[in-house]
């Protein structure tokens, strides 16, 4: 599945209590859900979050932003070759062991009709306020880029294909290229 691990990670950064976060890492591994379970309305609430969220009001938040977080991107159709499955060469949360013995993980990787090698990376973040579009982008790229060098010199190393590297920045729906 290409969205189900970001899935998890939307989730977990949208918890609004700082006290619930470590119980919640733990619950949403188990989150096993897709996207047509989610447009149907069916994907299923861990019960250990549950547990960890039990104010109601507050998990149907958590989980309606997170639905509308997720259906927004992956309806988008700009993005619908990021989400293929029929693409051999894609792969999402992939690990890879740098030198140093670091795992990397990178979120989604594919090999594109053109040849180029993308290297994606999906953040949750969100513009500050006041911030644009074009800010958030800049500040985001910034912040990102040693992330995606590091990505880049990895698969450079065992790819002969040209490499793309990109944030797919979903608070915003943009693919930030850099």
């Amino acid at each position: 599945e290409a969205v189900s691990g970001w899935i998890r990670r939307v989730i977990y950064r949208s918890s609004v209590s700082l006290n619930w976060l470590g119980a919640v890492r733990s619950a949403l591994w188990r989150l096993r859900t897709t996207p047509a379970a989610l447009r149907a309305g069916r994907s299923e609430v861990p019960p250990k979050m549950r547990d960890v969220i039990p104010d109601k009001a507050e998990l149907n938040t958590t989980l309606d932003y997170v639905k509308h977080v997720v259906l927004k991107t992956i309806t988008n159709p700009e993005f619908q070759w990021i989400f293929s499955s029929t693409i051999p060469s894609s792969r999402s949360e992939l690990r890879i062991t740098d030198a140093k013995q670091k795992i990397n993980i990178v979120d989604r990787t594919l090999v594109d009709e053109k040849g180029v090698r993308w290297l994606i990376d999906f953040k949750t973040g969100t513009p500050n306020s006041g911030q644009s579009d074009e800010e958030f982008i800049k500040t985001m790229l910034e912040r990102y880029r040693m992330q995606l060098e590091g990505y880049r010199s990895l698969f450079s190393a065992m790819d002969e294909n040209p490499i793309k590297m990109a944030l797919l920045l979903t608070a915003i729906n943009q693919l930030a290229i850099l």
